[in-house]
């Protein structure tokens, strides 16, 4: 267990677990993870990390999609790891944030 958690803590590494996730999680047959199913994943990956709390909570309350695609789900971790907390360094203008993730900023 020691040698996974050093090795999650190289970004390079970490990023090709979180999307390997992503495979694993969905139905082979499907595009996209159901909203129950990412909620739980974002929790269990992304554990701790800046906005999984908030974000996982708003998806679960206000359920703005169904499901969550592979783009949203790349996305997410894009955001985590560039955005502040505090969305101080976030800029509308230069986002590449998809609806999902938006509408999410917008209720904060």
């Amino acid at each position: 267990m020691p040698g996974l958690v050093a090795t999650l803590k190289d970004p390079k590494k970490f990023r090709e677990v979180y999307r390997y996730v992503f495979m694993f999680a969905k139905d082979s047959e499907q595009k996209c993870m159901p909203l129950e199913v990412a909620c739980a994943m974002l929790q269990t990956v992304l554990k701790g990390r800046p906005h999984e709390e908030r974000f996982v909570e708003f998806l679960e309350t206000k359920r703005p999609v169904k499901v969550i695609n592979k783009d949203q789900w790349y996305n997410f971790l894009d955001f985590s790891e560039t955005i502040a907390e505090d969305l101080s360094n976030y800029d509308e203008a230069s986002s590449a944030c998809k609806s999902c993730l938006l509408s999410w900023i917008l209720c904060l």
